[in-house]
C-alpha cells in the first residue's frame, strides 16, 4: 500500500515512516524503496536523495546500500555511472544523490523521493530546515519522503517526535496505538 496511487496518479502516502529496532534491516529497506521509486515509479528525470546528519553518514548507510545493489546487478550497473556521492542513470536522466545536513545546499531540489536515515538524531534548527526543504514537492505526481529510524533516546525532543505525532494523527481507525509505545496493534474490527 505504501506506493499506491490515487485517482489523479499521485502517491496516496507521500510521507512514509519505517521505525524499528537497531540492526533490523532499515537501511536495506530504504535502499530498495529508493531504487524502486527512482527507477520504476519516478519516470524520466527522477531525483532520489539520501539525507543524513553529515555527508559521511549520507554516503555510508543508505547510499552505500544502493550502490552495492546497483554494482551487484548486471542490468543496473551497465546503466549507471557511480561517483562518491551520486549515481546517475543517463538513459532515464535519473539520479540518486547523498547529501549532508545542509538545507541551503538542498534548496531548489525537486525530489521524487528523499530518504531520511536515523531521524532521531536530527535535533538542530539546521536539520529541521533540511527536513522542511526536502519534503515531497507538490509539482511531482510521484513524490515521497521515507523516514527510517528507531526511537532514539527517551526524554530528548527531536524531529522524529514531530513525525510520529503527525503519523499517529493520520493513522486509520483500524490501528490502536494506545498503550505501550512499543506496540501498534491491528484491530479486527
Amino acid at each position: 500500500h505504501a506506493f499506491e496511487l490515487d485517482g489523479n496518479g499521485r502517491l496516496k502516502h507521500p510521507e512514509l515512516l519505517y521505525a524499528a529496532i537497531k540492526k533490523s534491516g532499515k537501511t536495506a529497506f530504504a535502499a530498495m524503496c529508493l531504487l524502486y521509486v527512482v527507477l520504476v515509479l519516478g519516470g524520466r528525470f527522477a531525483e532520489g536523495y539520501c539525507v543524513a546528519n553529515d555527508l559521511e553518514q549520507a554516503q555510508g548507510r543508505v547510499f552505500q546500500a544502493v550502490r552495492r545493489i546497483v554494482e551487484a546487478s548486471p542490468l543496473l550497473s551497465a546503466a549507471a555511472t557511480i561517483t562518491a556521492s551520486k549515481i546517475e542513470f543517463s538513459e532515464l536522466g535519473a539520479t540518486i544523490t547523498a547529501i549532508a545536513s545542509d538545507y541551503a545546499g538542498a534548496a531548489g531540489a525537486n525530489p521524487t523521493i528523499s530518504v531520511f536515515d536515523e531521524l532521531w538524531a536530527y535535533t538542530s534548527e539546521r536539520s529541521r530546515r533540511l527536513w522542511d526543504e526536502m519534503g515531497p514537492p507538490p509539482t511531482r505526481k510521484i513524490a515521497c519522503r521515507l523516514t527510517t529510524t528507531y526511537a532514539g533516546f527517551e526524554g530528548e525532543t527531536n524531529e522524529i517526535d514531530t513525525v510520529l505525532v503527525r503519523h499517529y494523527e493520520l493513522l486509520p481507525d483500524c490501528l490502536d496505538v494506545s498503550g505501550s509505545n512499543d506496540d501498534a496493534v491491528v484491530n479486527d474490527a
